[in-house]
C-alpha cells in the first residue's frame, strides 16, 4: 500500500470483472477509491485484488473490497499484512487560493500575504514564507459567505513552499475536504 498515491488511477479484478479506479487516500492498510467498483461492494467483503504500476512495475495486491466510507467510494483493503505505513494521513486538495498568516505569539511581527497551493483534512500547503518549526499560525481565508480561519503550526519550511499541520478545524472541515476531492475526481473523470 505504500507506494500508492492519492489521486492513482488503478484497476480493481473483483472475480472476472476489471474495473478501473481512481485512489481518493490511503491510509495503512486500506485505499479509498473512487469509480463504479462502489456497485460491486455491499455490506459484506469481497475477495478482489488491485493492480497499478509503479514506475515500469506492474505491482497486484491481494484484500478484500468493502463500502467506502463516503457514498460512492469503496474501500479496499491488503490481505497481505507486510507492508509499511503510509506516511501521509490524508489526501491533499490542490488549490491556489490567496490566505493571511497570522502569529498570535509573536505580535510585533507582521502578518503574511501567501497563497494555499493544497489542503487536506490535516493540514495546508502554503507558498514559502519564513518561520521556524513548531511556530504557531493562524490563517485566514477570504470566502464569500465570511473568512475560515484555520488554526495551524508550522511543520515544514523549505524553497518550495510550506507545511502547516493544523491543530483546530472547524465543525464538519473533513468532511467539507474530503467532498472536495471527491468531487475533482468526478471532474477529471469526465474529461478524461
Amino acid at each position: 500500500m505504500r507506494r500508492l498515491r492519492d489521486l492513482q488511477i488503478v484497476h480493481l479484478h473483483i472475480g472476472t470483472r476489471r474495473l478501473p479506479a481512481r485512489v481518493l487516500l490511503v491510509r495503512e492498510h486500506t485505499a479509498v477509491l473512487t469509480g463504479e467498483a462502489h456497485r460491486l461492494a455491499g455490506a459484506q467483503r469481497r475477495p478482489a485484488s488491485l493492480a497499478f504500476h509503479v514506475g515500469g512495475s506492474l505491482v497486484s495486491l491481494t484484500g478484500h473490497l468493502s463500502a467506502g466510507p463516503i457514498p460512492e467510494t469503496t474501500a479496499f483493503t491488503t490481505a497481505d499484512s507486510a507492508h509499511l505505513p503510509d506516511q501521509r494521513a490524508q489526501p491533499r486538495l490542490p488549490l491556489s487560493l490567496p490566505a493571511r498568516l497570522e502569529f498570535p505569539d509573536d505580535p510585533p511581527r507582521p502578518d503574511v500575504d501567501t497563497a494555499i497551493t493544497d489542503i487536506s483534512a490535516g493540514g495546508v500547503g502554503l507558498e514559502p514564507f519564513e518561520a521556524p518549526l513548531d511556530t504557531r499560525v493562524t490563517v485566514r481565508v477570504s470566502q464569500p459567505d465570511g473568512t475560515l480561519v484555520l488554526n495551524a503550526v508550522v511543520a515544514r519550511c523549505t524553497p518550495a513552499g510550506c507545511g502547516l499541520r493544523l491543530t483546530e478545524t472547524p465543525p464538519h472541515f473533513a468532511d467539507a475536504i474530503m467532498k472536495a476531492l471527491l468531487m475533482r475526481h468526478r471532474i477529471d473523470d469526465e474529461e478524461e
